[in-house]
């Protein structure tokens, strides 16, 4: 069927088993990691089942190329663009050239935001070229690294501050970013002492203190203490009146000063001891020692 046909149709809505059903937006409208995240939870059959029989059979011939040129149509329902989009990220797996084929193409921001997203769903940083670091970018934040994909960002020193501050801006700290991190740091592709503000700001934002961070943030101390001091400097209203008056706030920085302090015991203690944050270690748990709700939290300091 040629494009002008498809056209007519979709613009009747022909297509559609139910003519009011329809999608709020456009995928391709969407930044790639809002893409790839409502791609990862899709199913082509989803989609298919709004269709009718008749209208799937024919898309069912066109090949790649052809299904490309169909998302160029209007479709007021966002169907037709959807139920292509999420075909296409499930045929793009390993073995098949259609990411490397869309990844060449390269024609527009919504083809390269296509590529990129098949890319990333599909774990196939091997298509990315080892210059393009917007694309490594992209992959570093919505994807998990695994040890045989880091060598790009090891020789081209990708983790620099604009990437970092890509992280930052994503406001929530994904558990694949926080490893990807980790995984930075065993290699060696990573020195947290040059991004101490960078650990700083993750620390004070973060909302939950879960064990992935806590992990994370202990590697980075480990490597260079000077991390721990920084996120020293993050503000903590761990004191009686905040607990009084805003007790959600007093226990989410409760969470953190004790994960503060487990750091501290672990890697820091021993190597660049401060009596200042001691002090604090034996207080908090004597304030609160009829509280269970900061977990009964033990320190045990090298002095």
């Amino acid at each position: 069927m040629k494009c002008s046909e498809f056209k007519k149709i979709v613009s009747n809505a022909e297509h559609l088993i139910d003519a009011s059903f329809s999608i709020n937006v456009h995928p391709l409208d969407l930044s790639v990691g809002d893409l790839v995240q409502s791609l990862r939870f899709d199913s082509p059959f989803e989609y298919r089942r709004r269709l009718r029989s008749e209208f799937l059979e024919k898309v069912d011939l066109c090949d790649d190329f052809e299904l490309l040129d169909l998302l160029g149509l209007h479709d007021p329902s966002n169907l037709l663009p959807w139920l292509i989009v999420s075909h296409i990220m499930m045929i793009g797996g390993s073995g098949s050239d259609l990411p490397s084929k869309l990844y060449a193409l390269n024609e527009n921001e919504k083809v390269r935001k296509l590529a990129l997203s098949v890319i990333i769903i599909n774990s196939r940083i091997d298509v990315i070229e080892s210059d393009d670091r917007e694309a490594l970018r992209q992959y570093f934040i919505w994807s998990q690294l695994e040890e045989k994909d880091i060598d790009p960002y090891q020789k081209s020193s990708l983790l620099d501050k604009d990437l970092l501050q890509a992280v930052l801006d994503q406001k929530t700290l994904y558990t694949w970013i926080t490893s990807n991190l980790s995984l930075m740091i065993d290699k060696g592709g990573f020195d947290p002492g040059k991004h101490v503000d960078f650990f700083e700001e993750i620390f004070r934002e973060a909302d939950f203190v879960q064990k992935e961070l806590v992990d994370l943030l202990a590697k980075a101390v480990k490597k260079d203490t000077a991390v721990f001091y920084g996120m020293r400097n993050v503000r903590l209203s761990i004191d009686p009146f905040t607990k009084e008056t805003m007790y959600s706030r007093w226990l989410k920085d409760a969470a953190k000063f004790m994960a503060l302090g487990f750091i501290y015991c672990q890697y820091v203690s021993n190597v660049d001891p401060s009596q200042e944050f001691e002090n604090k270690l034996r207080v908090f748990p004597e304030l609160y020692k009829f509280d269970q709700s900061h977990g009964g939290f033990s320190f045990e300091t090298s002095s």
